[in-house]
């Protein structure tokens, strides 16, 4: 159970960073509507979209089809967060006119970094260090020296906009999943 929880807190912890680095490139813009929208398709929501998804699963469908159905969830899991990926660029885009590839680099980072920390530890004490306190440090981090990074980049509208911003992220996810 322990485990379980660390999971969520660690998922948790993320989405406050990722509203306020959203908001922060949006330039603070987005209606209501928008922002709830922004968290309905955060990398958490995915989370919880897929484990809502394989609970009706492994209720609905005989046992055998659904433990091999449960066995690729992270590819539900990265499939849907390429879709989110675009609704999020769209939905900011509609915000603050930026180049949709900054955008979906940060949604994809942020999926790159809630997916680090997915692993369940067998005991207590490594629960709590792995997806408490590094996923602290990595928010510590993120929060330090890449956000001022997309801020300085969203200030230079001359910089001409870099394909391997989103292509790096979405790679690595790739490359998870084989």
């Amino acid at each position: 159970m322990i485990q379980l929880m660390t999971f969520l807190i660690a998922q948790l912890m993320f989405v406050p960073v990722y509203l306020k680095v959203t908001d922060t490139c949006t330039e603070n813009k987005g209606t209501f509507w928008q922002k709830i929208k922004i968290i309905s398709i955060s990398p958490f929501a995915v989370y919880l979209y897929v484990n809502i998804f394989f609970a009706f699963a492994m209720a609905f469908i005989p046992a055998p089809i659904a433990e091999n159905l449960v066995m690729s969830a992270d590819v539900f899991v990265i499939s849907l967060s390429f879709i989110f990926v675009n609704l999020y660029a769209g939905i900011c885009c509609k915000i603050a006119s930026w180049d949709k590839i900054y955008y979906a680099s940060i949604y994809l980072s942020f999926f790159l970094l809630q997916m680090a920390f997915n692993y369940t530890y067998v005991t207590a004490a490594g629960s709590v260090v792995c997806n408490i306190l590094v996923p602290l440090i990595v928010i510590w981090y993120y929060i330090r020296k890449l956000m001022p990074l997309y801020i300085s980049i969203k200030k230079k509208p001359e910089v001409k906009v870099s394909r391997s911003l989103f292509l790096l992220p979405a790679m690595a996810e790739l490359f998870f999943v084989y």
